[in-house]
């Protein structure tokens, strides 16, 4: 009740007239922050070293690597925008292109998108398909980098399909 003994509202806020300070924004993201260290970042870092050492090995050609740094750099920035999306509450890109991007080569700036920008980090559904993208890439890239996958393999398989890759 209020001064007047007419029912009043103690915490109110009317829907875009009370925009959150710069310093709440920063208190919720702290306040999410688990203090430890992403595991998005190390994973990013383990899949440079493993491109890396492939091209050094002559295994990898250099063209793959700079496929991934160019994915990388596309998904990089489609998280950025999708995170500015969000918080203005405008038009979003979907998840299903975020992931698409970082299978077909991004991964590495997904997951420096998703750590830098602490963006798709609360989804069990999206953190469980990120980490089998990040594994798929793993084992491919380790794969070649140790020898256990040969790409002249792979192209006389994909020759060997009729017309679809030709």
């Amino acid at each position: 009740m209020g001064r007047d003994g007419r029912p009043a509202a103690k915490s109110a806020a009317i829907l875009g007239a009370n925009p959150r300070s710069s310093c709440q924004v920063l208190q919720r993201g702290a306040a999410r922050d688990s203090g430890g260290l992403d595991w998005r970042l190390p994973v990013a870092l383990l899949l440079v070293g493993l491109l890396v050492a492939a091209n050094v090995l002559g295994r990898l050609p250099l063209e793959v690597s700079l496929a991934y740094l160019c994915m990388g750099s596309v998904s990089l920035l489609l998280y950025r925008l999708d995170k500015g999306f969000a918080e203005a509450g405008t038009w979003r890109i979907s998840e299903v292109t975020l992931l698409a991007i970082d299978l077909g080569l991004g991964i590495i700036g997904g997951l420096l998108g998703q750590a830098l920008f602490r963006h798709k980090t609360r989804k069990p559904g999206y953190i469980g398909t990120t980490l089998l993208i990040a594994f798929v890439h793993v084992l491919w890239i380790g794969g070649i980098g140790f020898g256990l996958i040969h790409l002249g393999g792979l192209q006389d398989l994909v020759s060997a399909l009729p017309g679809v890759f030709v």
